[in-house]
C-alpha cells in the first residue's frame, strides 16, 4: 500500500515499467504483488519467465493464480518480444518480463561460443522496447508491462563511470515511464 501511495494510486495502465535491483533483491517477489494485485482487480496477467526459474508454489504462497497466469518460457529476445507484442494485441492488462538481462538474440543461440556479439543484446532490447510503445500507443492498450533487469558490476572504465549498468543498454531507461531500482535492505 506505500509502494501504491507513493505511485499516486500504482501502475499506470498503458505504461513501461522498469524493475532493477541487484540479485536476489526481490524483484520478482515484488513482481509478484503486482501480478496478484491485478489478478485480484479483475486483470489478465501474463509472465515470461526468461530465466527459466518459475516457481508455481513460490508464486502462489505469493497469493498469485496460477491457474489464470498466462506463462512462457523463452530465452530468445526476438521470440519473447514477438509474445508481448501478441498480448498487447490481446488486452492483456499485465505482462512481467523476468528477466530482459537473461534474454538472448537467435545469432547469439546459434553461434559459436568464439563469436563476439558487442551490443547486439543493446539493439534488440532496445529495438523491441520502441516497438512494445509504439504498439501500446497504436492500439490504445492499457496493459502494463514490466520489464525486470538486473544490476552487473562494471569492469574497469575510468573514474566516474557508473559501478552499475543494466544489461541491454541505458536506452531503457529513457523509454521507461517509470524506473522502480529495488535495494536489499539491511
Amino acid at each position: 500500500r506505500n509502494l501504491d501511495s507513493a505511485l499516486g494510486g500504482g501502475l499506470r495502465k498503458g505504461s513501461l515499467v522498469l524493475l532493477t535491483g541487484a540479485f536476489s533483491s526481490g524483484k520478482t517477489l515484488l513482481s509478484q504483488y503486482f501480478l496478484k494485485e491485478a489478478q485480484a482487480a479483475g486483470i489478465d496477467t501474463a509472465y515470461l519467465d526468461a530465466e527459466k526459474a518459475f516457481n508455481q508454489a513460490w508464486m502462489a504462497q505469493s497469493g498469485v493464480d496460477c491457474d489464470k497466469l498466462m506463462v512462457s518460457q523463452t530465452s530468445r529476445g526476438e521470440k519473447a518480444f514477438d509474445i508481448v507484442h501478441s498480448l498487447i494485441r490481446h488486452n492483456v492488462g499485465l505482462i512481467i518480463i523476468d528477466s530482459l538481462s537473461a534474454l538472448i538474440t537467435t545469432a547469439q543461440a546459434e553461434a559459436g561460443m568464439e563469436q563476439q556479439f558487442v551490443g547486439e543484446k543493446a539493439r534488440m532490447i532496445n529495438k523491441a522496447i520502441e516497438k512494445i510503445l509504439d504498439a501500446l500507443e497504436e492500439s490504445k492498450s492499457e496493459t502494463i508491462i514490466v520489464a525486470i533487469n538486473q544490476y552487473r558490476k562494471t569492469v574497469g572504465g575510468s573514474p566516474g563511470t557508473p559501478k552499475e549498468v543494466v544489461p541491454g543498454g541505458e536506452g531503457q531507461s529513457f523509454y521507461a515511464h517509470l524506473w522502480l531500482k529495488v535495494r536489499r535492505a539491511g
